[in-house]
């Protein structure tokens, strides 16, 4: 028993390493994915599916995978058991950073221009950065010159802000409020109700 609560400990050390490992790489060379999207990417999802809170599984998840590591290497030497919580953990780590490629490249229920035209790509791209950014929690205000990236990016955070909402438990609309005044400053009519986040 002993024995499987300091494999377990080392495990979850390993797993906090590589977590670690991967917040401190992007934050060296900035690959443009968001921190919260690549370690938070299960309450994320489950929330896109309209589930809500979605934390209590994201920490259950998080402590399986030691759980993990330990059962497949009960009776493996210890580096194995490490060697193994590494590897859960980076896995978790590039499944979170394909995801986030994914949600950087969703296309808006709603777009005022025509499909193909320049306005509508800006505008799409603008979507789906405000998209992943708020969908983990960096609901931001941001001025762009484009008229089509503002308006992108204030709808794509509107939308997005409602999954982190889901993930905590909070009211869906909880952000709408300050981003509807900012949109506003910054030019953009953000009065009707955003669609329901996909």
């Amino acid at each position: 028993m002993k024995q499987s609560l300091i494999r377990f400990g080392a495990a979850l050390a390993v797993e906090a390493v590589v977590f670690g490992g991967a917040v401190w790489w992007r934050e060296q060379t900035y690959v443009g994915w968001p921190v919260g999207q690549v370690l938070f990417w299960p309450a994320i999802e489950l929330a896109r599916l309209g589930l809500h809170p979605t934390w209590p599984v994201l920490a259950l998840l998080a402590l399986l995978l030691p759980v993990i590591a330990v059962i497949s290497g009960r009776k493996r030497h210890f580096g194995e058991v490490a060697l193994v919580a590494a590897l859960l953990a980076s896995l978790w780590c590039g499944v979170g950073a394909w995801n986030t490629r994914r949600l950087a490249y969703l296309i808006p229920e709603r777009n005022p221009h025509p499909p193909g035209s320049t306005n509508a790509a800006a505008f799409e791209s603008a979507y789906g950065n405000g998209y992943a950014e708020a969908a983990t929690g960096r609901v931001m205000t941001h001025c762009f010159s484009p008229e089509d990236e503002t308006a992108g990016h204030y709808l794509g955070q509107m939308e997005g802000s409602v999954i982190m909402n889901r993930v905590l438990g909070r009211p869906e609309d909880r952000d709408w409020w300050w981003l509807r005044r900012s949109a506003h400053r910054d030019g953009v009519n953000l009065l009707v109700s955003p669609a329901p986040a996909p």
